[in-house]
């Protein structure tokens, strides 16, 4: 984690925000884990057929919520 120095004093704390520095492979991995588990998750439990979720899934948002409302 480096810190990444925003605007005003930088003798604040509070004006540093952080930023990850990970390495290209660890995202590739994250990447293709992802995709297996929630590939294996969607047909498994049925993710596709809970209509109110709208949380953390591709192609939905708060519109898709309040279109179904």
């Amino acid at each position: 984690v480096s810190t990444i120095f925003k605007i005003g004093s930088k003798l604040d704390a509070g004006n540093y925000r952080p930023v990850t520095m990970l390495p290209i492979v660890s995202k590739v991995i994250e990447r293709i884990a992802h995709q297996q588990l929630f590939g294996f998750l969607s047909e498994l439990s049925g993710l596709n057929e809970v209509r109110s979720q709208s949380g953390f899934r591709k192609a939905h948002s708060t519109q898709t919520s309040l279109h179904r409302v």
